[in-house]
């Protein structure tokens, strides 16, 4: 692919809606050659899907109708995109608007329900392209070898897509719905890799190029990334764990987890052409039907394309070609922890860092948070409205000067959610400027969560105890629902206080686990 390309995630929605009586929505013009595109796109999906095992899907009108229009939306303001502009989520105020959310979206097409991922593809050429510049083969590519945006093409569970193009000549967008079974009856959890058991000619490396970044700090070329879903069990496992070896001898190969989606996993090196490889899935997933935990274990082979007996593979690029990707933030180093998930964070717009001295972005994930810039995170993640006439119940919020960068707006709008409750009911405060706790974290994501994301939390079972204390009346029980969710994966709890100030970097894993 000659142009660049940036792609981006839309999580699954785990939860059913229908909208009986919507009406589909007329959309501008599409590009002429959009039709032919469109079956082309099918065409290569299905091939995709062949090769995974995964059953074929079919095309559908409502779902063309709002990925076409999302499209549109993109294109019409592609001169935002590296302003910010979200891959997914629509504003309101912008041309071209349609809805603001894939669900949204589908819904006002006329789809009966929102179960739905989106997968989107923006490149920009240099001069005025009038037709797209990517074949079917490429778009779809694109998504299938992104470890966390092939799902929308190859999960089992998906039945019917849409497909969307626009372009001004200069900006490209292609959009992808895919709407899975929407759980009318239940169905046992099953785990789907990719590559698949038995698959051939599996590439040898990967380039990276994704954002959000999969693997953050990993130097590319990586080998070829591998991913298992799980269907009908969440976006994500509760526990996972992926060995890999050569199947000839057993030898170990390294592989690292991505610290943003525990469903992808990429080789520290590229694969050995014509080598067979030998793949070993541990894992705890939870069905969407009972919402119970069940452990499990898949073992499957794969091998990779070429000719083993080839004296001109290389297995690894020189030291010196190897370049390791830059943080957006300059204090965010590969090594830490949290880094996948501040990155995510920031390129959502979610968060902000600060500007040094020196005017060096910064992010300063080892300082404690101030309950005040709490209540901006958690309400920009969830993307609450917030506007001049909110006002705040708390007497000792607001002010000027340095206070100024947090308004108080942002408290009023997670108060009036009720995701926060304050520090004291008479008079009634806020605390705005004190460290906020782990403790005091992990009950407003978790009311928020079950607040502003119908669907996204479960009810721990009565039994079920994690590794964090929960005694406590207030918290208590709020930290059981964060560990059974899975709202603390990333973060070693080992010895982890739940009285102790929360981090920053700690905060941008616990708001991103919930959000993304």
């Amino acid at each position: 692919m000659s142009a660049r390309l940036v792609v981006a995630l839309a999580c699954v929605l785990a939860v059913v809606g229908l909208l009986p009586g919507v009406v589909s929505v007329v959309v501008a013009a599409p590009p002429p050659q959009l039709d032919a595109l469109r079956a082309s796109v099918l065409t290569e999906i299905n091939t995709y899907r062949a090769v995974s095992s995964a059953t074929a899907v079919t095309e559908d009108p409502a779902l063309d109708v709002a990925a076409q229009a999302h499209a549109e939306y993109l294109v019409a303001n592609g001169a935002l995109w590296g302003d910010g502009l979200s891959a997914h989520s629509e504003r309101v105020d912008l041309p071209a608007f349609y809805a603001v959310t894939s669900s949204d979206r589908v819904l006002r097409a006329g789809f009966p329900h929102y179960k739905v991922m989106e997968e989107v593809l923006r490149g920009r050429t240099p001069a005025a392209v009038a037709s797209s510049p990517w074949t079917a083969g490429e778009i779809v590519a694109g998504w299938v070898d992104a470890p966390l945006h092939r799902r929308g093409v190859l999960d089992q569970s998906v039945l019917q897509i849409g497909f969307g193009y626009a372009t001004d000549g200069v900006y490209h967008a292609y959009v992808l719905e895919s709407a899975q079974d929407h759980l009318v009856t239940p169905h046992l959890s099953a785990v789907q890799p990719y590559p698949a058991n038995g698959q051939s000619n599996v590439p040898l490396s990967w380039a990276g190029g994704e954002s959000p970044e999969p693997f953050p700090g990993l130097p590319y070329p990586t080998g070829y990334p591998i991913t298992v879903f799980p269907i009908h069990g969440g976006s994500e496992f509760l526990s996972a764990s992926l060995d890999l070896t050569r199947s000839a001898d057993g030898a170990s190969v390294e592989v690292v987890q991505s610290p943003t989606r525990n469903i992808a996993y990429a080789p520290v090196a590229p694969l050995e052409a014509g080598v067979t490889y030998r793949a070993s899935f541990t894992y705890s997933m939870r069905n969407e039907y009972t919402a119970e935990p069940s452990p499990g274990a898949l073992v499957w082979t794969f091998t990779a394309a070429g000719d083993p007996t080839s004296t001109t593979t290389t297995l690894r690029p020189p030291t010196t070609t190897t370049t390791v990707r830059p943080s957006v933030f300059a204090d965010v180093p590969p090594g830490s922890p949290y880094r996948g998930a501040i990155e995510s964070m920031a390129v959502r717009g979610y968060i902000d860092g600060y500007l040094s001295d020196a005017g060096v972005r910064m992010f300063r994930p080892d300082e404690s948070v101030a309950r005040q810039q709490f209540a901006k995170m958690i309400a920009r993640s969830l993307w609450l409205q917030v506007t001049e006439a909110d006002v705040c119940p708390f007497g000792d919020v607001g002010g000027s000067g340095a206070e100024s960068l947090y308004p108080d707006n942002y408290v009023a709008v997670v108060a009036d959610r009720g995701i926060t409750r304050g520090t004291s009911v008479s008079p009634p405060l806020f605390s705005p400027w004190r460290f906020i706790s782990r403790a005091q974290v992990i009950t407003m994501v978790v009311r928020a969560g079950r607040t502003e994301l119908s669907g996204r939390l479960y009810p721990p079972p009565a039994g079920y105890t994690g590794m964090l204390a929960h005694s406590d009346p207030v918290h208590g029980e709020n930290i059981r629902w964060a560990e059974y969710n899975g709202l603390l994966a990333g973060i070693s709890l080992g010895g982890w206080g739940v009285w102790g100030d929360c981090s920053r970097g700690e905060v941008a894993q616990i708001v991103w686990n919930l959000v993304k």
